[in-house]
């Protein structure tokens, strides 16, 4: 293992924290107007107001709950969950777990 000097060690830390500032500014600022821009569209296509659309106003609701479950569906693959692994068997009073990873 290569060990740095202090200087060396703050010059990688301060390049670190500019891009992981830079990428959460730049998926900030486009969740922000991709966000309002879907917004918008959603309210200004349901019923009662001027542009009124089901089917568009169905679609961006859609489109709103698919990208809501994305970070779960990251987590848990992230995580390696596997919720198949695990069976439990109830035999004559008695509980098995039996675990098949």
């Amino acid at each position: 293992m290569k060990s740095l000097s202090l200087s060396e060690l703050l010059s990688y830390l301060k390049t670190a924290f500019y891009e992981t500032f830079l990428m959460c500014g730049v998926s900030l600022v486009v969740s922000v107007i991709v966000g309002i821009i879907i917004g918008l569209a959603i309210y200004t296509t349901r019923d009662g107001i001027f542009w009124q659309n089901k089917t568009l106003n169905f679609l961006g609701g859609l489109l709103i709950n698919i990208i809501r479950s994305i970070p779960f569906i990251l987590v848990v693959h992230l995580a390696n969950i596997n919720f198949n692994t695990v069976h439990i068997s109830i035999k004559e009073k008695q509980i098995q777990v039996l675990n098949h990873s």
